[in-house]
């Protein structure tokens, strides 16, 4: 699935992070066991990287907390 993840997205270094790769993987597996019925099928890994890019692309850094004055001053800007 790794090498899937590298050839489908060769322009995105995100699916060539370890980390990233490591995710993919546990999130795939924890899907195929918690639903045995399903199990792996075909083009999961890329629903599940499109996913995961979308996810971490929209996380918001929680090193501080917000001011109660700026409450939004921590988002990214767009």
């Amino acid at each position: 699935m790794v090498l899937f993840l590298a050839a489908r997205f060769p322009d995105i270094d995100f699916f060539r992070e370890e980390r990233v790769q490591n995710m993919l993987l546990d999130i795939l597996f924890i899907l195929s066991r918690e639903n045995e019925a399903i199990s792996y099928r075909q083009g999961m890994h890329e629903i599940a990287a499109l996913a995961l890019w979308v996810v971490d692309r929209d996380k918001v850094a929680v090193d501080t907390p917000p001011s109660p004055s700026q409450p939004y001053a921590a988002l990214p800007p767009h």
